[in-house]
């Protein structure tokens, strides 16, 4: 499969199937993907996520001609096998045995994410990136798609939880930073 790149308000996704569902996610209109590459860009629009040698992050773009900024990275563990500079690029797949894995020209995996359903084969698995920011694996069970991962478990560890002007508080919770501007706590999220 091929790395997509979308912008707008459209998820980006990778999706793996098993080949034992036919309809569940076809018939959602989701687009067959399964591999992202060095250099892939998984963008539902300002968020990003990255593979380089060392690992994977997630990034989001302000605009204004400012860097990418990093708010969730993930170091691979090299475990089974080492990075090597020189031996091919790194690429991430979604595996059917509920894990994103990171490889190297057909190495066993440079690191290993595991999901909820570490090892159980269910199906269809979806990888997306929300368009909160947060990175999410679901599956699908022939009626609906099953959470089954989340990198960013604290909603004010997303980027933009609250806003430009919010503070995020401990449980999700926002509260405007000029507590005069309207009132004080919003209560929102």
């Amino acid at each position: 499969g091929q790395g997509r790149h979308r912008r707008g308000p459209r998820m980006a996704e990778l999706r793996l199937s098993d080949g034992h569902d036919r309809g569940g996610a076809e018939s959602h209109g989701r687009d067959a993907a399964g591999v992202v590459g060095l250099g892939d860009d998984l963008s539902p629009g300002a968020y990003s996520m990255r593979l380089d040698l060392a690992g994977f992050g997630l990034y989001a773009d302000f605009g204004g001609g400012a860097r990418l900024q990093q708010y969730w990275r993930r170091e691979a563990m090299q475990e089974k096998a080492v990075v090597r500079p020189d031996g091919g690029p790194v690429y991430a797949q979604v595996s059917v045995n509920g894990f994103l894995g990171m490889y190297q020209n057909g190495s066993p995996p440079l690191d290993v994410l595991s999901f909820d359903s570490f090892q159980r084969r269910t199906g269809t698995r979806i990888l997306r990136l929300e368009p909160d920011g947060n990175l999410k694996a679901y599956y699908w069970n022939v009626t609906r798609w099953v959470p089954d991962f989340k990198a960013i478990l604290d909603p004010c560890e997303l980027p933009a939880a609250c806003g430009q002007m919010g503070l995020c508080q401990p449980g999700g919770t926002c509260r405007c930073l000029d507590s005069t501007a309207d009132g004080g706590d919003t209560g929102s999220k």
